[in-house]
């Protein structure tokens, strides 16, 4: 009897630890993270959040943390706003806010450009 309690409850404890699927809008903008930080191998996502509104417009969020230049975790926040077109076309990247401030446009139109957004 404690081997099955002790076994169900290691299997439920394990299951808090698995991270969602990320969509291909919360992929891509995990992605731009990755390329915007020095250690990309220390990434280790905290919280996802789309916003969705009536325009066709989604917001995602993402917090994260990374080590910094001294290896040291430090926490992190990408919002990257997309405009979706019909099913045939790709997503328009229409910003990106880093620790909550705007990129500036030259990266911005640099990262449509790597990342194929409009």
């Amino acid at each position: 009897m404690r081997l099955t309690v002790l076994i169900l409850l290691s299997l439920g404890l394990s299951a808090c630890d698995t991270a969602p699927d990320l969509t291909p809008l919360q992929d891509t903008c995990r992605q731009i993270a990755l390329g915007r930080i020095k250690h990309p191998d220390s990434y280790e996502g905290k919280t996802v959040q789309d916003e969705h509104y009536p325009d066709a417009k989604i917001t995602t969020n993402l917090g994260f943390t990374a080590w910094n230049g001294y290896k040291v975790p430090v926490p992190y926040s990408i919002a990257c706003s997309f405009q979706q077109g019909p099913r045939t076309t790709a997503p328009t990247l229409l910003n990106i806010h880093w620790n909550g401030r705007p990129i500036r446009q030259t990266e911005l139109d640099e990262i449509r450009a790597a990342f194929n957004l409009g």
